[in-house]
């Protein structure tokens, strides 16, 4: 068996401050990435000792509330609950989970209002966003023209 170190890819990359979109072929390891961001941002390099993030001392920054979205666990429709409540559900869930409170409510109806809202609290700047199978909820719907159009405006 051989593994390849590539730890010191994974560092140039979340050095990165801005939103990056990473696009690989299906099986070639974008989800498993996605954690290594988790483990990474969210606990710094406790799981990473003996690989090049940490011999070359290539990582020295802090750690941050981690929000990661997988879209692949939004519930399809069923009975009264919509692919946009079911990704409120999610969002409200995901940032719960990581420490913040709870804000749904009948007024927030759409994601993007709901994350305009997360956006302008003042401890957001130590939050990193990751969002993993972004195309799962499209790919459920290819056949019905209307309702993969109104996800992807989602």
């Amino acid at each position: 068996m051989i593994y390849v170190d590539k730890t010191d890819l994974v560092a140039n990359l979340a050095r990165f401050r801005n939103p990056f979109f990473l696009s690989r072929p299906r099986r070639f390891g974008k989800s498993t990435l996605v954690s290594t961001f988790h483990e990474l941002f969210l606990n710094g390099l406790d799981k990473f000792q003996g690989l090049k993030i940490v011999t070359d001392n290539l990582w020295n920054d802090k750690t941050y509330k981690v929000i990661h979205l997988d879209l692949s666990k939004i519930k399809e429709q069923s009975g009264d609950v919509t692919f946009n409540e079911s990704f409120l559900q999610q969002l409200d869930d995901a940032f719960s989970h990581s420490g913040y409170e709870k804000i749904l409510n009948e007024e927030i109806k759409t994601p993007a209002r709901y994350l305009d809202i997360r956006f302008s609290q003042k401890d957001i700047d130590s939050l990193v966003l990751l969002i993993d199978e972004y195309d799962a909820p499209l790919t459920a719907v290819m056949g019905d023209k209307e309702e993969f159009e109104l996800r992807r405006r989602v």
